[in-house]
């Protein structure tokens, strides 16, 4: 029998949500940042590696958080 945790299965997602989140807040708040930050390679590299650790890490909260019982 597997199960799993509900409050962490919650985080893994709730934790790439705030960083998406961050991402519009940031572009909301000093409009045109994220196309000046894209603009560039590494402004694009960065984004594309932020979120491929947003990815790992949720996988990551979700295979930690089941259980065997």
């Amino acid at each position: 029998m597997r199960t799993q945790l509900s409050q962490v299965t919650v985080t893994a997602y709730v934790v790439p949500l705030m960083g998406v989140g961050t991402l519009l807040l940031m572009d909301n708040v000093s409009s045109g940042s994220v196309e000046r930050m894209t603009s560039s390679f590494w402004g694009q590299a960065a984004v594309v590696g932020a979120f491929t650790l947003y990815a790992i890490g949720f996988f990551l909260i979700r295979r930690m958080s089941k259980i065997a019982v």
